[in-house]
């Protein structure tokens, strides 16, 4: 089974997502405030859940956090940020037996093109292994650049619900070793755009078109399970591997080297793996010793 190391490129930060509320007289939490020191122009903004006061304090709580940023919406629901510097996450990730790296752009994913190419761009330069990217792209223009970048493939998502005869073309051009259909899913329904909007097409439904149209790779994410530590959705991943025959690479929830035992069983083509290595729930040398290497 192939481990592949994810990487959220998010205002070239690593990040993980919570939950937080806005305190007027206290210091925001750190990794906010590292956040906005960054990017001084964002605006926070939400719903207001409540609000509390003592002598010292005024609290505003809020949900559905986002950020207005270069005039668009990104959300961000609280960050943990593990690194501001991305490459350097590679590098070490790489530097630990990682032979994949697997990046998200979730600002391009949620704006619909590419924005953190410059990050990007360090990653590729700074690792000597096969990295795979999703997030906002959606033309052949923008697979092309990053082909040229130094990404070995790329996962279309949104665009491939939204038309699917685009990854019909773009298997055609590039080949099927180069594109992945990124599949998101809640309750088995496909989510698109950033998982701001959920689909009325099943998952194995969109797998089985992607086949008709030579798609070879699959990038299954279950996004209640995403970033929760709570385990793979292992069934239905093997459901989308029996049922099509491609390479499904399960993503969400993977959270100790158990849910790799249970994933590699299945025959599962390979797993993502992010909070926890970031966690230290996982040990990237002992997984990659024993699921690729086979010691």
């Amino acid at each position: 089974m192939c481990i592949l190391c994810l990487l959220l490129v998010v205002f070239l930060c690593v990040t993980d997502w919570l939950g937080f509320s806005l305190i007027r007289g206290n210091p925001l939490p750190e990794s906010v405030q590292t956040w906005i020191n960054k990017h001084p122009e964002s605006t926070i903004c939400g719903e207001v859940v409540r609000c509390q006061e003592n002598e010292e304090t005024q609290s505003v709580y809020l949900k559905n956090t986002y950020l207005i940023y270069n005039s668009e919406k990104v959300s961000i629901d609280n960050v943990k940020v593990y690194s501001d510097t991305p490459a350097d996450m590679a590098k070490l990730w790489v530097s630990q037996g990682a032979s994949f790296l697997h990046i998200v752009d979730l600002d391009g994913a949620l704006a619909g093109r590419s924005v953190n190419e410059d990050a990007i761009r360090a990653i590729v330069s700074s690792v000597d292994v096969p990295i795979q990217l999703g997030g906002g792209i959606r033309s052949v223009e923008a697979v092309k650049n990053m082909l040229e970048l130094g990404i070995t493939r790329c996962i279309i998502g949104t665009r491939a619900v939204e038309r699917p005869e685009f990854v019909k073309e773009l298997v055609a051009t590039f080949g099927a070793d180069r594109i992945v259909a990124g599949v998101d899913a809640k309750n088995g329904m496909v989510a698109v755009e950033g998982w701001e909007k959920v689909s009325s097409l099943s998952a194995l439904d969109l797998c089985l078109q992607m086949k008709e149209f030579g798609v070879k790779h699959i990038v299954y994410t279950d996004i209640s399970k995403d970033g929760t530590l709570t385990g793979p959705n292992v069934e239905y991943t093997k459901l989308l591997t029996k049922q099509t025959g491609l390479d499904v690479i399960a993503s969400g929830g993977v959270s100790c080297m158990d849910d790799l035992v249970r994933l590699n069983d299945s025959q599962i083509k390979g797993a993502i793996i992010g909070k926890a290595l970031y966690e230290k729930k996982i040990s990237l040398p002992d997984a990659v010793a024993r699921f690729e290497q086979g010691e």
